[in-house]
């Protein structure tokens, strides 16, 4: 799997902006039980964790505050996770990563094309947290 291959320095993060705070981190997914199940690992794992239920509410929140990252689902009622993606990256070179529970071949090869993490759902936690702390800190 492919993390985000943003060219932004540390300054252009939200968290650098905030030294001292934990990262903040949006998880947009239209499944209220693994939206919540996903905010909870990762505030668990030390992260400022921001839940929207669709594209259009987690862009309204992406505008209002700066986030450090972007978990997002692909398929979502109205706005697409990849309309997105397009979106945040309009904006501002702050990471996504992807998740699908029915991914094409061709959402495979467009997420590796622009250096994106997409991850099939079910989703296990330890993966999760993993690609967001290395899309966070490389780690």
């Amino acid at each position: 799997m492919l993390v985000s291959s943003s060219t932004s320095s540390p300054g252009e993060t939200a968290t650098a902006n905030r030294p001292g705070t934990p990262p903040r981190v949006l998880v947009v997914e239209d499944n209220a039980a693994v939206r919540d199940v996903w905010c909870d690992a990762l505030s668990l794992s030390g992260y400022d964790v921001a839940p929207a239920r669709d594209g259009s509410e987690a862009l309204a929140r992406f505008e209002a505050m700066p986030y450090d990252l972007v978990v997002t689902d692909l398929l979502m009622p109205g706005m697409s996770g990849w309309q997105l993606v397009d979106a945040i990256r309009h904006r501002t070179p702050t990471p996504v990563v992807l998740t699908s529970g029915s991914a094409s071949e061709e959402d495979l090869a467009l997420a590796e094309a622009r250096g994106l993490t997409l991850l099939q759902k079910p989703v296990p936690l330890l993966e999760l947290r993993r690609v967001v702390a290395q899309a966070l800190h490389g780690d």
